[in-house]
């Protein structure tokens, strides 16, 4: 289950947003990377 960055996550620092947008991206990378694998 892909994550979502949403408003509610937003902590109003600028930089911790943008690590937590980035995080979220990596996350999902992952998870995309562990699909393809298992069922490829």
């Amino acid at each position: 289950m892909e994550l979502v960055w949403t408003k509610q996550l937003i902590v109003e620092i600028a930089a911790i947003d943008s690590d937590h947008k980035n995080l979220i991206a990596l996350i999902n990378g992952i998870e995309r990377v562990i699909i393809a694998k298992t069922l490829g």
